[in-house]
């Protein structure tokens, strides 16, 4: 058992079964709470992850600002439980179409939105958002791990300046 995991790509094979199984936890967390972080950084804003319904985001707030339509983001971690309204769900009234954006991409359940506003002090303050489904996580990091755990591995060839076994 010992000699299934030596050489580099089965340890990290481990390491990214490891990362696949922990968003996979985060995805089914996802279903019924929103979870969030966010901490106030004074050189780069306040950066922002949120994960609720399937959905992983990240966001900064440079520099921190009260965003409208009711997206105050608390500093630290924040679980709410996620009902059927969405009032308390931060992606997808993020997502709305009234959101007043800058610029927004969307593809499917992929969305990049970036947008100025007008904080107290009348200084311009950016917004950026990523969102992300989980699947688009979970299923890559399955798939690169099953490959680093089931490929075969090479065989070590000998360079010209090491011996050969039997000592010529």
């Amino acid at each position: 058992m010992g000699d299934f995991f030596c050489g580099w790509r089965r340890k990290i094979g481990v390491v990214t079964l490891v990362m696949a199984c922990a968003f996979a936890a985060g995805w089914l967390r996802s279903l019924n709470t929103q979870d969030s972080y966010s901490v106030p950084i004074s050189s780069i804003g306040c950066p922002s992850v949120h994960s609720s319904r399937a959905r992983l985001g990240f966001g900064n707030e440079y520099p921190r600002i009260i965003p409208p339509l009711g997206l105050e983001v608390a500093t630290g971690w924040v679980s709410l439980p996620l009902g059927d309204d969405m009032s308390n769900d931060v992606i997808p009234r993020m997502l709305e179409d009234d959101w007043i954006g800058a610029w927004k991409w969307s593809c499917g359940e992929f969305h990049f939105l970036t947008s100025r506003f007008d904080n107290e002090n009348g200084r311009a303050a950016v917004v950026r958002w990523y969102v992300f489904p989980y699947w688009s996580i979970v299923i890559p990091l399955t798939l690169l791990s099953a490959w680093l755990l089931l490929s075969k591995p090479r065989k070590a060839t000998r360079t010209h300046a090491e011996p050969a076994p039997d000592g010529t």
